[in-house]
């Protein structure tokens, strides 16, 4: 399928660019190009609705309409960054159907209960507190969904060297797990700024597992796929001045196995008594 780009000037307004790598991820046109066409190509996005969470300037709106799209809407809770995304959907999609919503999530979520095919979600996620409430929401909300995380590993910053290969990779694949940080991690904020902020950070595992909670399979092919193209960014490094990123894709599936929650068996007994020990 013919592969739209994006209108220029929603690359060159990417203030991100100018952002020292000391304060996160800084991005370039080829990055912003990787992500879309990885994770957001036409075959996918053809005649589908999209909700970009966290939309920034609306890059992501430019190139899903550009690319077939039939609705698409962004929730934005920067106002500056929300503005210049109208201004620019005005300027280049005037006639196609976008929104542009400038909310935090906590209001979004109470006040919105629209169903998408697609949910983007890049930049976003480690500023969230519940990521269980977070990846719920989400959920509820489309069918498939591409999210962008942080890896958690801030808390063996000063041990590294003790940790091996096999259980560093473990780390990035295998275990649910999460941690905390207060007020060390940086948030784009505003046109060449950022704020210290609390931050959670939910290992790959954990996100694939609260997805599955959920009723979704997940994949991290496209995780792979960016830890080759985006190398400087994309992966777990044991460098502790890089923080690392992944990406998980989650596509609704009846067939999902979900865990057993204890207060969910309570009411469910055939499960209840599948999973039922006798201390005797």
């Amino acid at each position: 399928m013919n592969m739209k780009q994006f209108n220029k000037e929603l690359l060159t307004s990417d203030w991100r660019r100018n952002r020292p790598e000391k304060f996160g991820l800084r991005m370039t046109d080829q990055k912003t190009i990787y992500k879309h066409e990885r994770l957001l190509p036409p075959e996918l996005i053809k005649g589908k609705s999209i909700l970009d969470i966290g939309s920034y300037i609306s890059q992501t709106g430019d190139w899903c309409l550009n690319n077939g799209a039939v609705r698409y809407t962004g929730v934005e809770i920067i106002k500056e960054f929300a503005d210049k995304g109208v201004e620019l959907m005005q300027k280049y999609h005037p006639d196609e159907n976008w929104n542009i919503i400038t909310s935090s999530l906590e209001d979004y979520f109470a006040n919105h209960t629209e169903k998408y095919d697609i949910i983007f979600c890049w930049g976003v996620s480690f500023s969230q507190i519940d990521h269980a409430w977070f990846i719920k929401n989400l959920c509820e909300r489309c069918d498939h969904m591409a999210l962008n995380w942080r890896h958690p590993k801030v808390m063996w910053n000063d041990n590294q060297h003790e940790i091996s290969d096999e259980l560093w990779r473990k780390l990035e694949y295998d275990i649910p797990y999460q941690e905390w940080q207060e007020d060390e991690m940086t948030q784009t904020s505003g046109k060449n700024a950022s704020v210290y902020c609390a931050s959670v950070h939910t290992s790959m595992k954990a996100v694939q597992l609260l997805m599955r909670m959920n009723g979704f399979s997940s994949s991290t092919d496209s995780y792979d796929y960016f830890k080759k193209v985006i190398p400087e960014d994309i992966g777990m490094f044991r460098d502790k001045n890089r923080p690392g990123f992944f990406v998980v894709e989650g596509t609704r599936d009846a067939a999902a196995t979900r865990p057993n929650l204890f207060n969910e068996m309570v009411n469910n007994p055939e499960v209840w008594n599948e999973k039922w020990i006798d201390w005797s």
